[in-house]
């Protein structure tokens, strides 16, 4: 009877992703032509329905996008809402790109495994682990669940997904550097400080192409690490007077 309850779980996991999946082409069709090329999604905490209906609305904001950066820093959640975001990433057909930060742990890493472009700082921590206080059936399908993607996403052989919870409730937590040995993250990126202004020249060479001003001067801030309302004002009245000329 545990054996048809957890494969229905699973199979449930499998209709919902197709499910998405044809919902965002249908979506796609109808949807107008141009628009933003590229989403940003923040995923800082735990896994709530609130976190899958803020990330429905980032996607649905940016039907026609091509790349999607996902920013994580969680500790796991509602495994349902892991799910779920699993399957609008999936089904969106943008490219993931995954950015790690803090830990990434429990019902993250089905997150995680969303994503097709995976990247660590160096001071992330990874955990997998049995999920606690569900029913028995529902925790098993999860890890069967999540089993099958860390091998289908990262070539994690089964034994070794089932392996890592060796420890039962607690799990193993492990650092960057191996989780980029086991493919979880296929990059460890050192951690990027905010910059300064210091020449109008650095300021002229972010977004020197961009056709719209305004969106050049807060592109600009951003790739600093400072909003463009901070950026000091000798700079960017050089700038200004710069994209003037051109």
């Amino acid at each position: 009877m545990r054996d048809i309850e957890v494969q229905g779980y699973i199979d449930d996991f499998d209709h919902m992703c197709a499910e998405e999946a044809a919902r965002w082409r249908a979506f796609k069709r109808h949807a107008p032509s141009g628009g933003r090329t590229h989403a940003n999604i923040v995923i800082h905490g735990y896994l709530t329905d609130d976190v899958v209906n803020e990330v429905e609305a980032r996607l649905n904001a940016a039907p026609r996008a091509e790349t999607i950066t996902l920013h994580l820093n969680s500790g796991g959640g509602d495994v349902t809402a892991a799910e779920k975001i699993y399957a609008m990433l999936r089904g969106h057909g943008a490219c993931v790109t995954a950015h790690c930060k803090g830990e990434v742990s429990s019902a993250a890493i089905t997150v995680l495994l969303a994503a097709s472009k995976r990247v660590s700082e160096p001071n992330c921590r990874f955990l997998v682990h049995s999920a606690r206080g569900m029913d028995p059936a529902v925790v098993e399908a999860f890890s069967a669940i999540q089993a099958r993607l860390a091998h289908r996403r990262c070539g994690m052989p089964t034994a070794e997904y089932y392996g890592l919870r060796i420890d039962g409730d607690r799990g193993i937590s492990f650092d960057a550097t191996e989780a980029n040995r086991r493919l979880l993250v296929y990059r460890i990126e050192a951690n990027r400080p905010a910059a300064t202004v210091r020449t109008s020249h650095q300021l002229l060479s972010f977004q020197g192409l961009l056709a719209n001003r305004k969106l050049a001067l807060k592109m600009a801030g951003r790739q600093i690490g400072i909003p463009a309302n901070r950026i000091p004002a000798a700079a960017l009245a050089a700038y200004q007077q710069a994209w003037a000329k051109r």
